[in-house]
């Protein structure tokens, strides 16, 4: 299973769940702007941009 990391007004989210969904790939989201504790876990992993 795919987990992607959103937030909410981000073009580039939108663009790759579009590509997900076209290619019938399962994926579960998890939006970053309404479950705010992983952003820390993000920031720990290095992530500095979603998705």
């Amino acid at each position: 299973m795919i987990k992607i990391y959103t937030r909410d007004d981000c073009p580039q989210c939108y663009m790759t769940k579009k590509w997900l969904d076209n290619h019938q790939l399962e994926y579960t989201e998890i939006n970053i702007s309404r479950d705010k504790k992983y952003i820390d876990y993000l920031k720990a992993k290095g992530a500095q941009q979603t998705p």
